[in-house]
């Protein structure tokens, strides 16, 4: 599990599933019920990218025994 601080001032839980790379290759995922991309600011990308690993050229988050495919922008 996951805590992402937000730049409204809240914190909600990560939803792995909804990680894409957006334009310029920056790492967003959806909040507030997935109605909002949100852009990691590079301190938090780098803490999330200890968690990354590519296998056969698709990147995957993986938090405890789980891994999350990470899509290509959604734009």
């Amino acid at each position: 599990k996951a805590i992402i601080h937000l730049s409204d001032g809240t914190k909600e839980e990560l939803e792995p599933e909804t990680l894409f790379v957006g334009n310029e290759d920056v790492l967003y995922c959806k909040v507030k019920g997935g109605k909002f991309p949100a852009r990691f600011l590079r301190p938090a990308y780098y803490q999330l990218a200890e968690h990354i690993r590519e296998e056969e050229g698709q990147f995957y988050l993986f938090l405890g025994k789980e891994k999350y495919s990470i899509k290509y922008s959604e734009a």
